[in-house]
């Protein structure tokens, strides 16, 4: 048998392809954003400007999904709208509307010192409406039986701008 001759492979030539030099702008345009997307990563929470704008949407996120608790707490699904709370206090933990409405939860149920921790809480934060909470605790307190502490409740209620036809009313 005979040698089998093989093909001599034809060479392709190459076009040689200039090589461009990147431009220093073309680095800052593809390096740009990533050095300020990581920059506000690192440093976003020194910046007052990122944490006023990280309150805000906080504070709305957190009424957004207290909203719909309170829609829940209506319908009686109790289990829904604490678990939307508890949520919303992840959120934003200082949010007091959601410490008045676990409050309510638990006072619908029928578990005032719970109700009454609740509110208690709410009272220690910064809230428009303290005497309302004031009010609640002294009923809830009332409903107890713990006059004195009652009294005590709707005294701050007086104090905090609620006004006496409002309490007598109770």
């Amino acid at each position: 048998m005979g040698k089998k001759k093989r093909a001599k492979k034809e060479k392709i030539p190459i076009p040689s392809v200039p090589i461009k030099q990147s431009s220093p702008l073309g680095w800052i345009v593809l390096l740009g954003p990533l050095c300020i997307v990581s920059f506000a990563l690192l440093f976003g929470k020194s910046i007052p400007f990122l944490k006023e704008q990280a309150a805000v949407e906080a504070e709305d996120a957190a009424e957004m999904v207290c909203r719909a608790a309170e829609d829940d707490i209506r319908s009686g699904n109790y289990q829904s709208a604490y678990s939307r709370l508890m949520y919303a206090l992840q959120i934003k933990p200082d949010y007091a509307d959601a410490y008045i409405n676990l409050g309510k939860i638990y006072y619908l149920s029928g578990d005032i010192p719970t109700a009454i921790n609740w509110l208690q809480k709410a009272v220690s934060l910064d809230l428009p409406q303290k005497d309302l909470v004031f009010n609640n605790l002294g009923l809830l307190y009332a409903q107890q039986g713990e006059y004195q502490t009652a009294l005590a409740m709707f005294e701050r209620a007086l104090a905090t701008g609620l006004s006496l036809e409002q309490i007598y009313s109770n």
